[in-house]
């Protein structure tokens, strides 16, 4: 039987994390670094990229790179391999969107969140499978999308549909690289504490509303997602495949509260 009171060790294992300059994917890479990984980490965020290649040392490598376009994403997996030798594990966390209703959402804005959320997806989970099965030794790719992938979260049509679609391609990535040793697995996070969220704090009243909705009262915080994945990407999650996991505290238990950002009161 495994000491399971014994910390998890990622001793001489190496993840690449895209949307890692801040937020989740941020709170990640710290959570690698400190169990022993060595992290390849890309990002538009050159500014924050910078600062965490401060913090985390010569165990931290970075790349300025735009997951919508394949070449910056196969340049950011060749960059971790020839720094660090290999990759163990995926972190797709890069993502991002604005609240707008559907009448107001143009189409370069649908195929901008589309090709971030999960085309970028995709990229980055495509060429990190393509290192682990050139090495011959399985890996771990874990999907970052999001509770509001399970809601019908007004004002976030073109995001929450990319993040189904992130949820059923970690299904279908599961079943494809059996035969090459990669668990595939998507963590869907609720509303947690990133930059990205800012809105729901600078608004009045809207943190209450959110917190008077979901069974835990309270908001998430970024290094409660890292905690998860740092688990999920270990030999002790080695029975957890092909699954989304949320980490929402009970929101889509609920059946959801879904007005984020009071688009209704567009149509009133």
């Amino acid at each position: 039987m495994p000491n399971e009171s014994k910390a998890i060790s990622y001793d001489g294992k190496v993840a690449v994390i895209t949307g890692g300059a801040s937020g989740i994917g941020r709170e990640t890479a710290v959570a690698f670094v400190a169990a022993g990984a060595s992290v390849a980490v890309g990002d538009i965020n050159a500014d924050g990229l910078a600062s965490l290649e401060r913090e985390l040392g010569q165990h931290c490598t970075t790349l300025l790179t735009d997951v919508s376009h394949e070449a910056q994403v196969e340049a950011l997996v060749s960059h971790c391999v020839k720094t660090f030798g290999r990759i163990d594990i995926g972190v797709n966390c890069a993502g991002a969107s604005t609240p707008k209703p559907i009448l107001e959402i143009d189409e370069t804005e649908w195929d901008q969140n589309l090709a971030l959320n999960l085309k970028g997806l995709f990229l980055a989970l495509k060429h990190e499978a393509k290192v682990m099965r050139s090495q011959g030794e399985g890996g771990v790719i874990i999907n970052i999308t999001s509770v509001t992938a399970s809601l019908c979260p007004v004002g976030l049509s073109h995001y929450s549909s990319a993040k189904a679609g992130a949820n059923q391609l970690t299904r279908i990535a599961a079943e494809e690289f059996q035969d090459l040793g990669i668990r595939v697995v998507a963590v869907a996070p609720g509303l947690v504490r990133t930059p990205l969220a800012q809105m729901m704090w600078d608004t009045p009243g809207l943190l209450d509303a959110y917190n008077s909705n979901v069974p835990s009262n309270r908001a998430g915080e970024a290094h409660e997602i890292a905690d998860a994945v740092l688990f999920l990407a270990s030999d002790r999650a080695n029975f957890i495949n092909g699954t989304v996991t949320y980490l929402d505290g009970g929101h889509s238990a609920n059946g959801g509260w879904a007005d984020f950002a009071n688009i209704r009161a567009y149509y009133k």
